[in-house]
């Protein structure tokens, strides 16, 4: 059903939670692969990746990764961009699946995609107004970025450009899902210094 693909620098500190949220749904057969996309961690990123069973390939950061992730991501029809510091909800799985077989139902040419409720654990109001931009950015353009956990149809994301990050799916077609994607300031301005952007 998924692939997931995660791009990575550095991210021996966040991967093992982020990736051990996914165990449930490995288990319950929607997570058939994780891709991990690296771009040149000097950390323990990629002993983390093979302990954990996911497929890796390196030399790749920013759109390059998404785009190269999806390309080796091989057993899952959908896609799941996921950031390497963004922790999924409990249960996400089931919302996801629920996406996906409402989606094949309507048999759509091209499907639609969805994003996760994506939430900063922090009580100041910077991150009231990250959370604000990104749900409002969604709604109004249709584009998604990996800090939401952005769920695809493979053959919708190869018709559609990744622009700095965001995918533009389109207004019409970007779904809400009712689950969320957390992550904290800290991980944010880290992430943010390791590629020199803000």
């Amino acid at each position: 059903m998924l692939s997931v693909v995660i791009p990575t620098k550095n991210a021996g500190q966040t991967l093992l939670p982020v990736l051990s949220a996914l165990v449930p749904a490995a288990a319950d057969g929607v997570v058939r692969e994780v891709v991990l996309v690296d771009g040149g961690s000097q950390d323990r990123t990629l002993a983390i990746a093979d302990e954990a069973g996911c497929k890796v390939i390196r030399g790749y950061e920013g759109d390059d990764a998404l785009i190269a992730g999806a390309r080796a991501a091989r057993r899952g029809d959908w896609l799941l961009f996921l950031e390497q510091d963004v922790l999924l909800e409990h249960g996400w799985h089931l919302d996801v699946a629920a996406f996906i077989d409402r989606q094949d139902a309507l048999g759509r040419p091209v499907p639609a995609a969805a994003v996760h409720r994506f939430a900063i654990e922090d009580e100041g109001v910077g991150a009231r107004l990250c959370e604000a931009w990104l749900t409002l950015r969604s709604r109004l353009f249709g584009w998604a970025a990996p800090e939401q956990a952005v769920v695809i149809a493979r053959r919708h994301f190869e018709k559609i450009a990744a622009d700095r990050g965001r995918i533009r799916i389109g207004r019409a077609r970007l779904r809400e899902l009712r689950s969320g994607a957390f992550t904290t300031v800290d991980r944010r301005r880290e992430r943010a210094a390791l590629h020199g952007a803000l």
